[in-house]
């Protein structure tokens, strides 16, 4: 969302719809924090569906966000390609970092969300229990990872760039020996004596 913000020139109406999800991510997560409490404390039998809708609608919240924003900064540098110039390959880079990390972390929640949609059935066995619970570590794990996936990528394609460009420099240039040969100096300039006679003597 901050990334979106600050592309679109820090405009709060292009990012109103995934900060209004986000405030509903934020809601939910915190009834999922006190139904799952109630029902741990055997206070509430029907605890846990709420805190399991809850749940649900915390991933759907964050699917909504992470496929909203990347479409917004991807349509961005889309925008901005057709007036870039030559550096259009810097803009596709950067288009397939934020691409793969975001398929990635969206995968990962899509995968959360049938983890607990399977787990809220009211026949739900121990398999489902499994799948929730790995499912729920990866999804928590996983907007770490394609953050730092993004950074290491980003540096990864600055690296490049800059051998690239060092690689080509070298090419091109002319080794520093060539101007030793081909040297004149002021001594092999000079006329020498036999040339000064027949001068004098014309």
């Amino acid at each position: 969302v901050f990334r979106c913000w600050i592309l679109y020139a820090k405009s709060w109406r292009v990012i109103c719809v995934p900060v209004t999800f986000w405030l509903a991510s934020v809601a939910c997560s915190v009834l999922e924090s006190y139904y799952a409490g109630l029902y741990y404390k055997g206070q509430s039998h029907e605890a846990v569906l709420i805190a399991m809708k809850a749940t649900t609608g915390l991933y759907a919240c964050n699917i909504a966000i992470t496929v909203y924003t990347t479409a917004a900064i991807i349509y961005r540098i889309l925008s901005s390609r057709r007036n870039s110039g030559g550096i259009h390959k810097r803009l596709n880079n950067a288009m397939r970092i934020l691409v793969e990390s975001g398929v990635l972390y969206t995968s990962m929640i899509i995968f959360g969300l049938v983890g607990v949609m399977l787990d809220a059935r009211n026949n739900s066995t121990w398999v489902e229990s499994l799948i929730v619970s790995i499912s729920d570590a990866m999804a928590f794990s996983m907007g770490g990872i394609s953050f730092n996936l993004i950074l290491i990528r980003v540096y990864q394609s600055r690296v490049e760039s800059r051998d690239s460009f060092a690689d080509s420099s070298h090419d091109y240039g002319l080794p520093g020996n060539s101007f030793n040969n081909s040297r004149i100096t002021p001594s092999s300039e000079e006329p020498s004596s036999n040339e000064l006679d027949e001068t004098r003597a014309l």
